[in-house]
């Protein structure tokens, strides 16, 4: 199957001019590859058009996993770009057709492909179905364990190939991205939201929230207030690689708060845990899709200048996919949502499911769809 063209699911950076040429480019790139590998020719005089095609495509189907003859045939429909007549030609005899049926091609290179995980269960069951999927493709995958900071340095040294940036904390990916080293493959198809979190008892505690300033009351503060951070009421602050500017921000707005990091995300989620059973007042660091954080009723405080909503971006070592150009397709291709990963982290850290089990288990039940990917 071709590349779909999808830059993702409508955030500021990826409807920016640069990221249509971005994602039109590598669209273009490994829909050639695919049909080199197929011994099917598309003359060099047709990319431009095929490029427009894609491009223009793109800007009224943002993130539809569409094959390349269906979004000529839209594009045809809408009159939106007139085609030469060997473009035409080309769709209507089906040269650039979806040969689904098609097996993957072998992989080109015999080197690991190290993909990072960061000890967070959602961005590592994403990993994993990624990871499980170049395995069936014939690929040598390495899992390499990662501090979430550390990664960007780590993916540019080669040292990873594969890694997961976060939309809250995007900036410190942006070295990464400008070094020339590092790939932007596309949004993971996760929508996600992060951010000072709080169950929807403490409406009654700290009236007038979600806005930050039911914060800074009184009352507020001092049911927050707890031994290890009196006089201050206690945050509960993110890993301490996360990078939540949590510190800043209670800085910034003068809060009565001191930020305590409540260490790995399983023991966040723990300590949370705890808090909810026995309903006691909390304002924590908190992330969805979790099955903790997406409970029913609950809510991000609206802090300044600060994103809540997102997504997750794929990045890849250029170097390493520019050789394995079935594996950046796949990395390109690979899409998954915010209730899949719930699940899949409710079986891992509720259930105690080995993570790399949980994603075998998900491509079993999920073959039509990844196959596609490798195709």
């Amino acid at each position: 199957m071709l590349v779909s063209f999808e830059g993702g699911e409508g955030g500021n950076r990826n409807n920016s001019s640069y990221n249509r040429h971005h994602f039109a480019v590598l669209s273009m790139k490994y829909n050639r590859a695919w049909l080199a590998q197929r011994s099917v020719t598309v003359k060099p005089h047709l990319n431009t058009a095929l490029y427009l095609v894609l491009q223009d495509a793109h800007s009224a189907a943002i993130g539809q996993r569409r094959t390349v003859n269906s979004w000529i045939i839209s594009v045809l429909a809408r009159g939106r770009r007139k085609l030469t007549r060997t473009v035409r030609d080309i769709l209507l005899a089906g040269t650039v057709a979806v040969m689904v049926s098609t097996p993957a091609a072998a992989a080109e290179i015999a080197q690991p492909i190290k993909l990072a995980l960061l000890g967070s269960s959602d961005g590592d069951f994403i990993m994993h179905v990624y990871g499980e999927v170049l395995k069936e493709a014939g690929y040598n995958v390495q899992y390499v364990n990662v501090d979430y900071t550390a990664s960007f340095q780590a993916i540019q040294d080669g040292d990873v190939h594969a890694a997961l940036l976060w939309e809250s904390t995007y900036d410190q990916g942006r070295p990464a991205l400008a070094s020339g080293r590092v790939t932007n493959f596309g949004s993971a198809g996760v929508q996600i939201q992060e951010g000072w979190w709080y169950p929807d008892y403490m409406n009654a505690v700290c009236p007038g929230l979600p806005d930050w300033q039911a914060l800074a009351e009184e009352d507020c503060a001092a049911a927050l207030v707890t031994p290890e951070t009196a006089p201050n009421a206690r945050f509960i602050d993110a890993p301490a690689d996360w990078s939540s500017y949590s510190v800043d921000k209670i800085d910034q707005l003068d809060l009565p708060f001191e930020a305590i990091s409540g260490g790995s995300p399983g023991a966040i989620a723990a300590t949370v845990q705890g808090l909810l059973e026995r309903q006691e007042p909390m304002i924590a660091w908190g992330w969805q899709p979790h099955p903790v954080f997406n409970l029913a009723g609950s809510d991000f405080v609206r802090l300044p200048d600060v994103t809540i909503d997102g997504f997750v971006w794929k990045l890849g070592n250029t170097d390493l996919f520019d050789e394995a150009e079935g594996a950046a397709r796949a990395l390109y291709l690979l899409r998954l949502d915010a209730d899949t990963v719930a699940e899949a982290m409710r079986e891992a850290d509720v259930e105690g499911v080995p993570m790399e089990e949980v994603a075998r288990n998900w491509l079993s039940d999920n073959e039509d769809t990844w196959r596609t990917w490798i195709r």
